[in-house]
């Protein structure tokens, strides 16, 4: 327990700056946000593959 504080969630750990500085916080939070556009095209994909199919 970094400064006594429980961490239960990724929500804790992640404002906790003690664990995670602003620059990594803003680093991951970037990477979150590029991996997510992906998987949001990669299911459009899908969903185009499906109608063409189905």
């Amino acid at each position: 327990m970094a400064g006594g504080k429980e961490i239960k969630t990724i929500t804790d750990y992640m404002g906790d700056e003690t664990r995670v500085s602003p620059a990594e916080r803003e680093q991951i939070e970037s990477e979150v946000a590029r991996i997510g556009k992906r998987v949001e095209e990669r299911e459009k994909l899908k969903c185009g593959e499906a109608e063409a199919h189905g």
